[in-house]
């Protein structure tokens, strides 16, 4: 292949490699059906080929950096190298030029040969290269797998991007713009099917229907994703593309609604305290100090992911922090016991981490920990003791 110019010289050790031969694809040797898949990448000039190839060696090297230095495991690192140098000796011996559209191609017809595992993790590397290429960094952390929820038109997907960045710049969680694409994305579905091409189509009538038509399983969900649409909406009437009063049409319903707040059994409290004491691994350590701000402190599930090292005060025994859920400033004091939680876990086993968050994930690139699995390590410090049903996290 070499002496026939299909490969760089110094690509023959790689293609000898028994990792890439079984994945090796010669274009013109596929059927037709398949051979068509690729011919939009052809008849590039060899100039900008050599030039793209370059740029994207560079991007390689950028990410084996970061995967080092973010502490990534041998197992993510290995799959960095088999995934590049396999579409590295494809695109020498097919002459194609680098984009992305062509890798990702490259992995979809791989994918019928390949396990999920190795396809997610050749796909994961191949998006992180393009990301670098696209803003010079590496800064997401897991690449969605599934095809979005909702197609969107044109103009409504325009629209809600646009009032979704405005929210991300005012703060919002990631789980409360995820709420509000969820909820506008149905919207605007909705509205599509009925024909309507543009913001201006948005009349009282429109959201009657759809509301009348928009069914969920529980009132407070749908005033849930009512509340989202006439943020919309009034987001819209700011920048004077609906009218100001377009919003009052999306209504919301009212109903008496009282419930028995879930408390910790003594038998629940009791294993909690035992748990604590037996905690000797990391994540153990972790879990147990997470446990005892919710416990002793009252935190909310939102308030312990985003604890900070810098808000904690060990001189003065004390946490002070901006609650997420209401903005509010607080400062409390820290009980003894769960002062020595914390020492105990930053001190004796949290990962080194350049996050400033005090709870970190235990696997690279040990980033933030984040509210999901609260309720989780709950049941595995109570597990066994019969009793209530367990609060939430998210209670205060």
């Amino acid at each position: 292949m070499a002496e026939q110019g299909l490969i760089r010289s110094r690509t023959v050790g790689q293609v000898l490699n028994k990792f890439v031969i079984p994945d090796l694809i010669i274009v013109t040797e596929l059927p037709k059906l398949n051979r068509d898949r690729f011919l939009k990448f052809c008849n590039t000039a060899e100039k900008d080929a050599l030039r793209s190839k370059a740029q994207y060696d560079a991007a390689v090297k950028q990410l084996l950096a970061i995967h080092k230095d973010r502490g990534y495991s041998p197992f993510i690192r290995k799959a960095d190298l088999q995934s590049t140098r396999g579409f590295r000796v494809f695109m020498d011996a097919n002459s194609f030029a680098y984009s992305n559209d062509l890798a990702l191609e490259w992995l979809d017809f791989q994918q019928t040969k390949w396990s999920r595992v190795k396809y997610l993790a050749f796909r994961r590397v191949h998006l992180s290269i393009n990301e670098i290429l696209c803003t010079g960094m590496l800064s997401t952390v897991c690449f969605p797998t599934r095809e979005p929820k909702y197609s969107l038109p044109g103009w409504g997907g325009e629209l809600l991007s646009q009032y979704l960045q405005e929210r991300e710049r005012e703060g919002c969680a990631n789980s409360t713009l995820d709420m509000i694409r969820n909820s506008c994305s149905r919207f605007i579905v909705f509205l599509d099917n009925r024909g309507i091409t543009s913001e201006t189509g948005i009349t009282p009538p429109i959201i009657k229907e759809f509301q009348a038509k928009d069914s969920h399983s529980t009132v407070e969900g749908k005033n849930a994703y009512a509340i989202k649409i006439r943020g919309f909406l009034r987001y819209l009437a700011r920048m004077r593309l609906v009218p100001e009063t377009l919003e009052l049409a999306m209504s919301t319903e009212m109903a008496p609604h009282i419930s028995i707040v879930n408390t910790l059994s003594d038998n629940q409290i009791d294993a909690i305290y035992t748990f604590r004491k037996n905690a000797d691994q990391p994540i153990q350590l972790r879990n147990t100090a997470i446990i005892m701000l919710g416990l002793r402190m009252g935190l909310r599930g939102s308030d312990i992911s985003n604890l900070k090292l810098i808000d904690i005060s060990w001189k003065e025994s004390s946490i002070s922090f901006i609650q997420q859920k209401t903005r509010v400033h607080l400062k409390l004091p820290l009980p003894v016991d769960v002062g020595n939680s914390l020492y105990r876990y930053i001190c004796e086993c949290r990962p080194r981490s350049n996050s400033p968050y005090v709870f970190v994930h235990h696997r690279a690139p040990y980033d933030r920990l984040g509210r999901a699995t609260f309720g989780r390590l709950l049941q595995v410090a109570v597990r066994g003791v019969r009793g209530r049903t367990l609060p939430k996290f998210d209670n205060a």
